[in-house]
């Protein structure tokens, strides 16, 4: 016995539930890209239903995600603090910071490297204060 199959291109059909709810076909869903949340309109047109998918806009997309525009002025009075007086550093004086910051940071590191060797740290976590690696074939 072979199973029957609807020709192609004939309508899909659907049950309406005690609820009012109606499943729309995989295959209808799929070829119109529809997803679980997806708003569809409800018309009623000559005694039949029609249904449209909602496509958002992009103004209506990013209100959605990002919510209501805020004004300008209440952005930058946020950010008023991290703005300082005066003329934007030149070129060459971000440079001389970058290096200063770079010197700061390689003389700390230095500082705690000198720390560790002043108490007798060798570094290597076996608990002993000696430079030799345990089992290594010494004189013992």
């Amino acid at each position: 016995m072979v199973a029957a199959t609807k020709p192609e291109g004939a309508p899909a059909s659907t049950t309406l539930s005690s609820k009012g709810q109606v499943v729309i076909p995989k295959a209808v869903r799929e070829r119109l890209g529809l997803q679980a949340g997806d708003v569809l309109d409800v018309d009623e047109v000559d005694g039949a239903i029609l249904l449209r998918v909602r496509r958002e806009t992009a103004a209506e997309q990013k209100l959605r995600l990002f919510g209501p525009p805020v004004p300008l002025d209440a952005i930058a009075g946020r950010l008023r603090h991290l703005v300082k007086p005066g003329p934007p550093p030149t070129t060459k004086e971000m440079r001389e910071q970058a290096r200063a910051d770079f010197a700061r940071r390689w003389r700390e590191k230095e500082a705690r490297i000198a720390a560790l060797f002043a108490r007798g740290d060798d570094g290597d976590d076996d608990g002993d204060d000696d430079d030799e690696t345990e089992g290594d074939g010494g004189d013992e």
